[in-house]
């Protein structure tokens, strides 16, 4: 699936593509009868706007490198048994940021939320595993005393302590993530 945007900022490589490309004026020629016409070979390109050909294949390729125009998947043979190319104008929205932000800076954004989170799943772990611990030592005082305990934690000193503080740790990491992937272009 075909982009449905060009993202970039001010020192991109590719913004100085298309601001050279909209500086020209065969360029925007170009861009203006591809909008009207919607597919073009060179060879028409040329004849339309009366502009040698090989200035029609420099300032395609031009376009075509800054992602304003593309190759369609149509074609046709020349008298020469040449396959022609055909090329229309790139369906996209462009978007330019004026500074430069690194991920670095975006992860940042998150870093507080995950602190809060893993400090609620410490917190959540220990109180469980004091809560197993308290089980075990009432069940441990029973047998002592005589009393039959009829629980089934009679095995708890077998038993790892219960995973709900993973399961907390889990579910904030991916509400985390959801928030990042949703809030990725604000963050």
């Amino acid at each position: 699936m075909a982009e449905k945007y060009i993202l970039l900022d001010l020192y991109d490589e590719k913004s100085k593509k298309i601001a050279e490309a909209f500086g020209n004026k065969t360029c925007k020629k170009i861009i203006e009868y591809l909008s009207e016409i919607k597919e073009s070979s060179e060879e028409d390109l040329a004849k339309e706007l009366k502009i040698p050909i090989n200035t029609a294949e420099y300032n395609l390729k031009k376009l075509i490198s800054a992602g304003l125009v593309e190759k369609t998947s149509n074609f046709f043979w020349s008298k020469k048994g040449k396959k022609i190319p055909i090329y229309k104008l790139a369906k996209k929205y462009i978007v330019i940021s004026p500074k430069k932000r690194e991920i670095p800076s975006k992860l940042k954004s998150i870093l507080p939320a995950a602190i809060i989170s893993g400090i609620g799943a410490l917190i959540i772990r220990q109180i469980v595993i004091n809560k197993e611990l308290a089980s075990r030592a009432q069940d441990s005082t029973a047998l002592a005393e005589g009393f039959k305990v009829v629980s089934e934690s009679s095995n708890a000193f077998i038993q790892p302590p219960s995973p709900v503080w993973l399961w907390f740790l889990g579910g904030a990491a991916v509400a985390i993530l959801i928030f990042a992937v949703i809030n990725w272009r604000k963050l």
